[in-house]
């Protein structure tokens, strides 16, 4: 029996067990079809970042064609190891991936990049193709169940894994086409530890419309957090974290960025900048949220770099404030 546990970044860590054939099959030969389908070549080599560090051998980096680096140390660290590895393809956290291209080399030129584990925004997408000059490919997926969706070279949307599992879309307690709504999810193969209409605690979109690939898959349309991000606003409405990263997408002089709501009616931006900001770029942000928080207080501080999870991940929209999810 196969153990994966949970990040906790949602303030609980989870066990959940995996029988070989169904870690098998969700933790390589899914990964393998989605890469495969990318563009990724049998002989490629990959480096994944991550938050445990994966104990590299030769038989993993050789056969398997895979380095394991760890989040947790420097970037400074890291560079000589990565321009030595020298890797065709990377994966990992979209933030630590956008801090890596700030400092690329031409040792460090992979040919493709898959992001996962965190809430992908476009800045951060056209940040980290842009330095590596190729595709972000985004993996939507959680330890408990592993992947669930991956995008193709369309970027139509994520492609469901619905041969490993059954997703659903669940608004007022019923599934909904085309309606955002709570992601559940039941496992068809793991029969080691089965979860049943398991709540993902992330939300998304299904949609109608086959990928113009031509996979047979069907594509959910966007995944906008995680439902502890939400904001509930002064007049209990709540907001998705996606209209607000969306909102922020088109200001310049903004490197990386996080929302947090202190209350209902107060919210902090903390932005590390970039050289073009300034008073103005202030004023943008303020300007951009107010339209999607009305009757909130903006508040915008400068700072040197936005702290991390004890997971490792880095959260774009925070919220501190406890809804009632009745609402």
């Amino acid at each position: 029996m196969n153990v994966s546990t949970t990040s906790g970044s949602t303030g609980r860590r989870t066990t959940t067990y995996f029988d070989k054939r169904a870690w098998l099959r969700g933790r390589y030969l899914l990964k393998l079809r989605a890469r495969l389908a990318c563009g990724l070549k049998p002989l490629d080599r990959l480096a994944v970042f991550s938050e445990a560090k994966g104990s590299n051998s030769n038989f993993k980096e050789f056969f398997l064609r895979q380095k394991f680096f760890s989040i947790f140390d420097t970037i400074e660290e890291q560079i000589p190891e990565i321009e030595g590895y020298n890797p065709s393809a990377m994966y990992g956290f979209p933030s630590y991936l956008s801090l890596l291209a700030d400092r690329r080399t031409n040792r460090m030129s992979p040919s493709l990049i898959f992001t996962s584990s965190e809430m992908l925004n476009l800045k951060t997408r056209e940040r980290i193709e842009k330095a590596f000059d190729t595709q972000v490919f985004d993996i939507y997926g959680c330890n408990e169940v592993k992947e669930i969706g991956w995008e193709c070279k369309a970027h139509n949307g994520y492609h469901i894994n619905s041969d490993w599992l059954l997703v659903e879309f669940v608004k007022n307690r019923g599934s909904y086409v085309g309606e955002e709504g709570t992601i559940i999810v039941t496992s068809l193969y793991n029969y080691g530890m089965p979860l049943i209409r398991y709540e993902v605690g992330d939300t998304g979109k299904l949609i109608k419309e086959r990928c113009s690939c031509g996979r047979g898959l069907p594509l959910i349309s966007s995944i906008n957090g995680r439902s502890i991000d939400y904001f509930t606003l002064p007049d209990n409405s709540r907001i998705s974290p996606y209209a607000m990263t969306i909102a922020l997408e088109k200001i310049e002089g903004i490197k990386q960025y996080q929302i947090i709501q202190e209350e209902k009616d107060l919210v902090t931006v903390n932005v590390v900048p970039e050289y073009i900001y300034g008073s103005n770029t202030r004023e943008e942000i303020k300007l951009a949220l107010r339209n999607v928080l009305p009757g909130v207080t903006i508040g915008v501080e400068v700072v040197e770099e936005i702290l991390k999870g004890k997971n490792g991940k880095y959260r774009i929209v925070l919220s501190n404030v406890n809804s009632d999810r009745s609402n």
